[in-house]
Parts: structure tokens; sequence; C-alpha cells
């Protein structure tokens, strides 16, 4: 897969991420919403890595974190 293709699946991903997680927030009795919020964030974080890997750009790793302490801190003090 080249980079252009990883970069536009880490833009759907991570875009996918916060509009499930947005919507499993209201309705917390979904479990696949739970189960696609978990699928697009691991799909995020692992494309930001492998952009890391081929760029060489610390910012990806840095948003990789921000997005697990973002998820850790909504389900912390939901």
């Amino acid at each position: 897969m080249d980079n252009k293709k990883l970069f536009i699946l880490d833009r759907v991903a991570s875009m996918g991420f916060f509009i499930t997680l947005i919507i499993y927030m209201n309705y917390k009795s979904l479990t696949v919403l739970l189960v696609t919020t978990y699928v697009l964030l691991v799909t995020a974080i692992v494309t930001k890595y492998f952009l890391f890997k081929r760029s060489g750009q610390k910012v990806y790793l840095l948003f990789a974190f921000l997005y697990l302490a973002l998820v850790a801190a909504v389900f912390y003090f939901k």
C-alpha cells in the first residue's frame, strides 16, 4: 500500500472514530457502536504508526498517543 492510500485510510478511520465515539456517547446501549469505535481507533493508530515509519514525522506518533489518551479519558469519566 502506498503512502497516499495509507493517508486516505488514516483520515477515514480517524473521522469515523470520532463520529462513532460521539454517537456511542449518546446511545450507550449499542454494543455494535462500541466495537466499531474500537476497530476504527485501532485502524487509525496502526495507520498512523505506518505513516510514521515511512515518513519519519513524529507528529503521527503524537496523534496516536493523543487518541489513546482521549479514549481513556472518555471511558474513565463516563
